[in-house]
């Protein structure tokens, strides 16, 4: 082994020495520079641990990785980049054996900060920002159904303000909490269809759906579906119904009328 220092991290000027084949009660092997003060791992060096793992690169104190290294679990698992204190800490590289990739900043052998996930042959990726392992920021995720979203996360959920884009190219732009569209939204149709309004748990609540013959229903919903007080407007004949409706169908009309339609948008 090379272990020549690729860089300066013996900076408190510590008198290295280089040992090999040192046993610890553990039964792993450790081959590299040592402190010559307290006889402790210091340096760079190589660990094989008594279970099949085995790390490369700097330490401090003994075997506690500090700096840049290479860790190599005995299922191999493999991850490259900055440790401190035997975890992963600062920016790093996780790969497992069935291709699934972790990349960014880490804190604590967790992503923490900025990070890049790639897991199940590609099927779901996200990048974006990370807090102990989850996402939490701003970030964007998609996954095998082909759904993309771009937007805020807090606990591992799409919360605050997003954007979905569907496999169908239907797209919702609005507010979300725990992972659900609540709060107000907005979803397209490629057949150019549109809902503007309220939700919860990602059924319309309250609000505008506009049709592209010119239709449109202001009022309120239940389950998807016209349920309640509200108003329909016919494009093509002008005219407003006003009253309560029962799983989309008119129940007691209290108001209809010829009405202009620059007269019904000034209404609304």
């Amino acid at each position: 082994l090379n272990l020549k220092p690729l860089k300066d991290v013996n900076k408190d000027d510590t008198p290295l020495k280089i040992e090999e084949n040192i046993m610890k009660s553990n039964s792993s092997i450790y081959y590299g520079e040592k402190s010559t003060i307290n006889d402790l791992a210091y340096g760079r060096g190589f660990l094989l641990c008594a279970n099949g793992s085995h790390y490369f690169g700097y330490f401090k104190n003994d075997y506690f990785q500090n700096g840049f290294g290479k860790s190599i679990n005995n299922d191999g698992n493999i991850y490259i980049g900055e440790f401190k204190e035997g975890l992963a800490n600062g920016f790093g590289k996780y790969t497992t054996k069935n291709g699934n990739r972790y990349e960014g900043q880490w804190s604590g052998n967790k992503l923490d900060g900025f990070g890049f996930i790639i897991c199940d042959n590609k099927e779901q990726i996200y990048h974006g920002e990370m807090k102990k392992g989850v996402f939490n920021g701003i970030g964007e995720f998609t996954n095998k159904n082909g759904i993309l979203y771009r937007g805020e996360f807090k606990d591992g959920k799409m919360e605050g303000i997003g954007k979905v884009t569907y496999k169908n190219e239907k797209k919702y732009l609005g507010e979300f909490k725990g992972g659900n569209k609540t709060g107000y939204g907005i979803m397209k149709w490629p057949t150019e269809e549109k809902y503007e309004g309220l939700w919860e748990n990602d059924t319309f609540k309250f609000g505008e759906y506009f049709w592209p013959n010119g239709n449109l229903f202001l009022g309120y919903f239940q389950n998807d579906t016209v349920n309640g007080f509200g108003t329909f407007y016919n494009g093509a004949l002008g005219t407003i119904e006003t009253g309560l409706w029962k799983n989309g169908t008119r129940d007691n009309i209290n108001h209809k009328d010829n009405i202009p339609s620059t007269r019904y948008l000034s209404f609304l």
